[in-house]
């Protein structure tokens, strides 16, 4: 994968990302666009306007609007180019797979490329540091709930 198709990977992914939050906000797009009209005279099997739900109460689970963490841990999935919850040893290897096609030394004939390439490492690196640390953060939280079920006294019978 050149430099410039992982550029345009990242932009689609952000762009993507921009329109699952619009989508999630407003009625009649995506996923549900066939149920909703926008013409003025509605058809036999859709709704009239007045009929219509608010936005406030149409969200669906899939495209409800994540906090700013679970945000920023999706996006960095999205730059090691990983599914949303992939384990630690696949983002190790995607980490370093993406640093050995994308090194800054590999591209050392052509300074604009080089620069580039040391920008986008900088957004690999941060996203592998905080995945990590993410990851790291759910396993002690995991291991804390295991440590307390096993220190609960057994229920009466």
């Amino acid at each position: 994968m050149s430099l410039g198709r992982r550029l345009l990977n990242l932009a689609r992914a952000e762009i993507y990302d921009a329109a699952r939050r619009i989508v999630g906000e407003q009625p009649g797009r995506g996923r549900d666009a066939t149920a909703w009209s926008f013409d003025d005279e509605p058809s036999d099997d859709q709704p009239s306007r007045s009929q219509r739900p608010e936005p406030e109460a149409f969200t669906h689970p899939e495209t409800a609007p994540l906090t700013p963490e679970q945000d920023r841990i999706h996006r960095y999935y999205a730059n090691l180019e990983l599914p949303v919850g992939a384990p630690r040893v696949s983002v190790k290897a995607a980490y370093r797979r993406l640093v050995r096609l994308y090194h800054p030394d590999r591209h050392h004939s052509d300074v604009e490329r080089q620069a580039t390439a040391t920008k986008l490492l900088l957004e690999l690196r941060k996203a592998y540091e905080g995945l990590l640390a993410h990851l790291d953060e759910e396993d002690s939280k995991r291991d804390l709930r295991r440590d307390r079920s096993k220190n609960r006294p057994p229920d009466a019978v």
